[in-house]
């Protein structure tokens, strides 16, 4: 179950962004606080319980320092297995909400990251240097707090090369929104005139512009006589009115097919690790976290002083360079040499 999605196009899209998205979060954090008490047990999940021997969230053994106890889901009072008591403890309601935005590192924070300050709540950052973040949070009460991750830091490819990733039943998100006839057309990246619709007049236009204006002079690419087709197609067969409806649709595709990405990663985590990677920051940690559940390696504490200097000393880091986006070689010793043009060579120098 699925809540349709919010599209708005205004000036102001930042501060309602942020408004509609805090008023989401309190709402969750009311569902979160109002905990049912357990549904009684049936015969056969009270045989089973008193038959187990390990907790089914550890897998460790019950003793008598870590007894058993029956676990159970707070929203919907749900048994869910045998588990140690402290286990059991630290299985807790989450206290955070979180929002998956696609390169919210780069760019996307920037939009909205102003109208968080509009409250006695702090900010918190984890920042990877002084220009660009990990995550930041922001606080909506005392004990309940919203969560923004950047999907770039679990899957660094693009949104249409992952898109195409996916099975036709692995849209589930974009499929209950869209219509059957019709959701073919979008499970797929769309094509979006960017350096064309330069001011918001643009957006009234009432016909899809001509093929050369979706030029993009980002990767300095023409786009497809296929694309262009898909995009004249899209605009048909939802009868779009204006360039405004268009970018409407375009916006709310990729918020859809995010959705849809992203699930799909977490099932296969869930399903691989049972581990849940909106509780982590990055790829890193989440699969550091999967090598020690599955290894059961205990990593002993540094003590030492010395060991520990030795240890911080020999790490070394990945290559530094300075480099342009884009560049093409022009090598006379490959097939590709082009005589007319100036010699260019590549090289690449790591030094330590």
């Amino acid at each position: 179950m699925y809540k349709y999605p919010i599209v708005y196009r205004g000036m102001d899209a930042a501060k309602v962004f942020m408004e509609v998205t805090i008023r989401e979060a309190k709402e969750i954090e009311y569902l979160y606080s109002n905990k049912e008490s357990m549904i009684p047990l049936t015969k056969e999940q009270q045989d089973v319980y008193d038959s187990s021997r390990h907790c089914y969230i550890c897998s460790g053994s019950f003793t008598k320092e870590s007894w058993k106890l029956r676990n159970h889901y707070h929203l919907t009072g749900f048994y869910r297995g045998p588990a140690h008591n402290s286990c059991n403890l630290k299985f807790k309601v989450p206290t955070f909400l979180p929002f998956i935005f696609q390169n919210l590192s780069g760019y996307d924070s920037r939009l909205f990251i102003k109208e968080l300050g509009n409250n006695d709540f702090d900010i918190n950052e984890i920042l990877e240097n002084t220009e660009k973040c990990i995550s930041f949070s922001k606080k909506i009460s005392n004990k309940f707090s919203i969560r923004f991750l950047d999907f770039c830091r679990f899957m660094p490819s693009s949104l249409e090369k992952l898109a195409t990733n996916l099975k036709s039943d692995q849209f589930r998100i974009i499929k209950s929104f869209i219509s059957e006839d019709k959701v073919s057309l979008l499970m797929r990246k769309g094509c979006f005139p960017y350096d064309y619709v330069s001011s918001p007049e643009r957006l009234s236009e009432t016909c899809l512009p001509p093929k050369q204006e979706f030029f993009n002079r980002l990767n300095n690419e023409e786009l497809t006589d296929d694309d262009y087709q898909h995009a004249v197609r899209v605009w048909d067969v939802f009868n779009i009115r204006t360039l405004g409806e268009y970018s409407d649709l375009y916006v709310k595709t990729d918020v859809l097919l995010l959705s849809d990405i992203f699930e799909n990663f977490r099932s296969v985590c869930m399903k691989a690790y049972n581990l849940d990677p909106v509780w982590y920051y990055t790829a890193p940690s989440l699969s550091w976290n999967s090598m020690l559940k599955f290894t059961k390696v205990k990593i002993e504490l540094l003590m030492d002083y010395d060991m520990y200097l030795f240890v911080e000393k020999s790490i070394r880091g990945g290559i530094s360079q300075c480099s342009n986006r884009y560049a093409r070689a022009n090598n006379k010793y490959l097939p590709n040499f082009e005589p007319s043009q100036p010699e260019f060579f590549f090289a690449i120098f790591r030094c330590q």
